[in-house]
């Protein structure tokens, strides 16, 4: 059923989105959240508003 599949696939994307939520837990913790994983460069907080979970900086993502 299609619906069911949609269900499914919305729950997926809710519980990735939580363990990511959790990951920035952490990172704030570890005070790197507004640190860029790739370049150690920072996370300017407009991107960190719109997207909490992001650990790269825009440029980095504009790379991959």
């Amino acid at each position: 059923m299609l619906v069911r599949a949609q269900v499914q696939a919305l729950l997926r994307q809710a519980q990735d989105e939580l363990v990511a939520l959790g990951q920035a837990a952490e990172r704030v913790h570890a005070g790197v959240y507004e640190t860029c994983e790739r370049c150690g460069g920072p996370i300017s907080e407009g991107r960190l508003a719109a997207l909490p979970a992001r650990r790269t900086c825009i440029a980095c993502a504009n790379r991959m």
